[in-house]
């Protein structure tokens, strides 16, 4: 199963293959990522735990944003 429309992704492609792209990228999760654990260690409620497990996992897929899009482009890893 694609995970985007091919047509999204080959507009993506001058975006992540941009020199220095997924390191900036990997820069930006690991810092949510930080946020969102500290978050979800100091939430007292289900909700607030259910809404940041939402937040981590989002974050997760942008950090496989480049993968994705090779993917659905046609390109590979």
């Amino acid at each position: 199963m694609a995970l985007m429309n091919s047509e999204t992704a080959k507009k993506l492609l001058p975006l992540v293959n941009t020199p220095g792209f997924q390191e900036a990228v990997d820069l930006y999760v690991a810092e949510r990522l930080k946020v969102y654990h500290k978050n979800f260690e100091r939430a007292t409620d289900v909700q607030t735990f259910y809404k940041l497990q939402g937040n981590i996992e989002a974050t997760r897929d942008i950090g496989s944003l480049r993968d994705s899009v090779l993917s659905s482009a046609g390109r590979g890893k």
